[in-house]
């Protein structure tokens, strides 16, 4: 109580200080006051507070504005503490005095953008890597919504994302429109590419020749240059194997290996090669008929035409051999 005095003295003697710059001003003097607004270098300050460097920016002025720093240059706010410790302007309402707030670490020399529900939402580090809701990104653009628990990331990645659960990269199109990722080189912008068109419901990978080589269609049929594949494997062009083809869990790897019996269970081989030539061993060749005759070793059902001799060993007979 016994301070009150002191108080109020130093009150007095700060609005006489203040009146007394006013007065100064107006003979030079950098410090202004006009209403409640305070102006340096500045006689005619447009908030509480407007400073002035070197001259005016010819800037258009938000309403809101409570301080202002305006310079006809480079205008420059400093936030200057020891290199072990943070600056930081926080933006304060009733529900907190930091409901959002924007810190440089000089211990860690980390940038951080943060809000009520975290000082540290978005984070940029000293080699420009940015995380959102990381402080150590992995790469230059590093999102994490739960930690996976993966610690040795690619050193190539430029984006990560990461999650403690199933994690989805969503990229949304009208329906008539394609939704696409290109592998650019200084070649071409789309060297390589992954699309997909809403318009058809279908899902290609190509190049830069050929944007459409494998394509999936949306009854899970696949087409190899081909945009219209009607079976689950539809391929326009010739096929090549090195280790064989299977059909229903049967598998042959040379041409004289395929064959089929009476019951269709792919058993024995009926064709041996030999050379470029291939034969049959045993049994009847019958063409045009399903029922051959066991005393012949070719049965033709049809009209045989020939472009050379007839020679046998044996006899020729047109007609009833007798």
């Amino acid at each position: 109580m016994k301070n009150k005095p002191l108080l109020l003295i130093l009150a007095i003697a700060g609005i006489a200080m203040i009146f007394n710059f006013a007065r100064a001003d107006s003979l030079g003097g950098p410090l202004y006051y006009s209403g409640a607004n305070v102006g340096i270098y500045n006689p005619s300050p447009a908030a509480r507070l407007h400073i002035i460097g070197g001259g005016s920016s010819g800037a258009i002025i938000n309403g809101y504005s409570k301080a202002i720093i305006e310079d006809n240059d480079h205008a420059v706010l400093t936030i200057a503490t020891p290199n072990d410790k943070l600056g930081q302007i926080a933006f304060a309402d009733p529900r907190s005095y930091s409901a959002g707030s924007i810190t440089y670490n000089h211990a860690t020399d980390m940038m951080s953008f943060g809000t009520i529900g975290g000082t540290q939402i978005l984070n940029i580090d000293a080699g420009a890597n940015v995380g959102i809701n990381t402080t150590n990104p992995k790469a230059t653009f590093h999102v994490v919504r739960g930690y996976s628990g993966v610690t040795n990331f690619n050193g190539y990645s430029k984006f990560i994302m990461e999650g403690n659960d199933h994690t989805v990269f969503t990229i949304a199109t009208p329906n008539d429109k394609m939704a696409q990722i290109d592998f650019a080189d200084p070649d071409s912008p789309y060297a390589g590419s992954i699309t997909y068109n809403h318009a058809t419901d279908l899902f290609s990978i190509g190049n830069q020749v050929n944007s459409q080589i494998l394509n999936i269609d949306i009854n899970g049929n696949t087409g190899l240059n081909n945009t219209a594949p009607r079976y689950r494997l539809d391929v326009a062009g010739k096929i090549n194997t090195s280790d064989g083809l299977c059909i229903n869990g049967v598998c042959k790897s040379s041409w004289d290996q395929l064959s089929t019996n009476n019951n269709n269970t792919n058993t024995e081989n009926l064709w041996t090669k030999n050379g470029d030539n291939v034969y049959v061993a045993t049994g009847t060749v019958s063409i045009g008929t399903t029922t051959p005759s066991a005393n012949e070793k070719l049965n033709v059902n049809g009209d045989i035409k020939i472009n050379g001799d007839i020679k046998s060993d044996g006899d020729i007979c047109i007609g009833v051999c007798k």
